[in-house]
């Protein structure tokens, strides 16, 4: 039945999804190609024409870092908007009618979310890749080599701590994106607990997990520095900070998975 839901959260939400990142790989030539054609045109320093082209080639960047940063923001926004239209408003009434348990409801919005932002962090790694050949920055083929190299030489003078670093990044990368999309859930969860400006009250229940988060973590990195006999440049201190980055991810996660289960199944409050 998981597997149903997934398939069906991911259909409904690939007709917003889509359309955003086509929009993005759409985009990103057309910027490039507005940096290639500038950059290659032959003008006086002197000229009033050059003060114009720069301008403009300004302008685009700003737009095309906004671009990136947009990626990210409106793949959130639009987590943020399903899961609340689906969990608390009319909708709601169709969601929670299906033969499935409240967890798997919610678990199949976690993984569809997750897997959304991992495909975001995708696009605009490849966004950015596709900026650098088109322009004429590098080539195709140099940034290949580039990166061939890097990994080439990573590979040859890594050793077992730094495999060890390389892995803990990645897995505090995946369960960080995990909580925060449980960081959303919860809060929206928490709002509905009351009658009135159930918005709001989400909104100031995000906020207040994210800076009691903040605030754990200063103690724990402060924590580690002291552990660590203050070597807060030390390999072992990186690995204490990423290891205790993914307990408190798993932490969040399970935490915020178990209170937004609890609060739909036992206190589900559709407007």
């Amino acid at each position: 039945m998981l597997g149903k839901l997934l398939k069906q959260e991911f259909g409904a939400t690939a007709r917003y999804f889509i359309p955003l990142y086509g929009l993005i790989l759409i985009l990103t030539p057309l910027f490039a190609l507005t940096f290639r054609m500038m950059s290659n045109m032959d003008m006086d320093i002197e000229s009033a024409g050059l003060s114009v082209i720069a301008s403009i080639a300004a302008l685009g960047i700003f737009g095309y870092a906004f671009l990136i940063i947009a990626i990210f923001i409106a793949t959130l926004i639009l987590i943020v908007i399903r899961f609340y239209k689906t969990t608390a408003t009319s909708e709601a009434y169709l969601t929670f009618t299906l033969p499935v348990k409240t967890y798997q409801i919610v678990l199949s919005k976690t993984l569809a979310a997750t897997a959304w932002e991992i495909l975001a962090g995708i696009i605009a790694i490849f966004s950015v890749i596709g900026m650098f050949c088109i322009s004429g920055f590098v080539t195709f083929h140099e940034m290949m080599d580039g990166l061939r190299s890097l990994f080439d030489g990573l590979f040859i003078y890594m050793d077992g701590d730094d495999y060890l670093t390389a892995s803990l990044i990645l897995i505090s990368i995946l369960t960080g994106t995990i909580a925060s999309v449980m960081k959303v859930y919860c809060a929206i969860s928490l709002g509905q607990l009351f009658r009135n400006h159930r918005i709001l009250i989400s909104i100031g229940f995000y906020f207040a997990i994210y800076f009691a988060l903040q605030i754990i973590s200063m103690f724990l990195s402060v924590g580690g520095i002291i552990f660590l006999q203050g070597d807060n440049l030390s390999q072992s201190y990186y690995n204490y900070t990423y290891s205790i980055s993914i307990l408190e991810n798993v932490a969040v996660s399970v935490a915020g998975f178990w209170v937004t289960t609890f609060i739909m199944k036992k206190h589900l409050n559709v407007i």
